[in-house]
């Protein structure tokens, strides 16, 4: 009787060692990306063993990451070649729109005087591009001959531009208006093929952004105020001041907030591709740090490692560097 009791309890206590018998034997690679759904999910984080023996449980936001990445279908080649394509003109638009100011175009123009005077390391202010020429011997070679040009067309932008404010008739400033396009872009290209580097091309576009405030608010300044001999002085000083920042410039308020606005759209599209090239390979990364597990660095510190690759490659792209 006994014997048969004992026969009967077997079955209840079956499915409860068979349970402890799968928990236990939960594979260590459950956080591994390209085999984890992406809707699993779990509420407790296992401890896994690496290969020299020690225990590390890994934490939620590692588990977390890894599940999102499962997600993430990794790009086929077609997908990468649009993506950096769409990066390339993206980066050249935006640096063509912040070199049309005067005053941005006068900047660089002077770095590359100091470059050429050996006052600035020339590396850290170009960016090579050997596909399209802007290899550094290239940018050296050229350097001095456009400088010089750029000098010559800036002292002419200055004289038409003054020419510009003084005209009194709509065809007299038209006339003027295409010239100082043509030189604008005289400038550009000229710039352009000195290849200056991006990262240098934004804090001058962010400069822009805050002078085309100030110009905005020295203008409203300049037209406020009542009749009062106090708010005519104003009035009158800030009228000076507004026509020494529009020479400086060399363009009106009105301009400038227009051509801010279009840098900072181009700049956006910019950053944007610059994001989905960084994001389209998260998952090759994590795909790439697999291999490398167990060989005494931890697999959190791998991805950060590759995510940290990834992001001086992106730049380099971005910023045209090809080796």
């Amino acid at each position: 009787m006994k014997n048969k009791n004992s026969a009967i309890e077997k079955p209840a206590r079956a499915p409860e060692r068979e349970e402890k018998g799968r928990r236990g034997r939960r594979p260590a690679s459950s956080f591994e990306a390209e085999d984890m759904p992406p809707d699993f999910v779990d509420d407790e984080t296992p401890r896994v063993q690496n290969e020299h023996g020690d225990g590390q449980a890994p934490d939620d936001t590692l588990g977390l990451y890894l599940r999102q990445m499962g997600s993430i279908p990794l790009l086929t080649r077609k997908q990468e070649l649009d993506l950096a394509e769409k990066l390339e003109r993206a980066r050249r638009r935006f640096r063509h729109a912040v070199l049309l100011n005067w005053k941005v175009a006068s900047d660089v123009t002077g770095i590359f005087e100091r470059i050429l005077a050996d006052e600035l390391a020339i590396d850290p202010c170009i960016d090579v591009v050997a596909s399209l020429n802007l290899s550094r011997e290239k940018i050296l070679a050229r350097m001095p001959s456009n400088v010089k040009t750029l000098r010559h067309v800036l002292e002419k932008a200055t004289a038409e531009f003054r020419a510009y404010l003084r005209s009194s008739t709509p065809q007299g400033r038209s006339r003027a208006r295409r010239h100082l396009r043509l030189l604008h872009l005289k400038a550009a290209r000229l710039n352009e093929e000195l290849s200056p580097r991006v990262e240098l091309l934004e804090g001058l576009a962010d400069e822009l952004k805050e002078l085309a405030a100030q110009m905005l608010e020295v203008q409203c300044l300049s037209e406020a105020g009542g009749r009062s001999r106090l708010d005519r002085e104003e009035r009158t000083k800030r009228t000076k001041e507004l026509r020494d920042l529009t020479l400086q410039m060399r363009a009106t308020p009105e301009d400038l907030v227009r051509l801010v606005d279009v840098v900072e759209r181009r700049r956006e599209v910019f950053q944007k591709a610059r994001r989905a090239l960084a994001e389209g390979n998260l998952r090759l990364v994590v795909s790439i740090a697999k291999r490398y597990r167990g060989r005494g660095l931890a697999f959190a510190d791998l991805i950060q490692e590759g995510n940290r690759g990834l992001m001086r490659a992106v730049r380099k792209k971005s910023e045209g560097i090809r080796n």
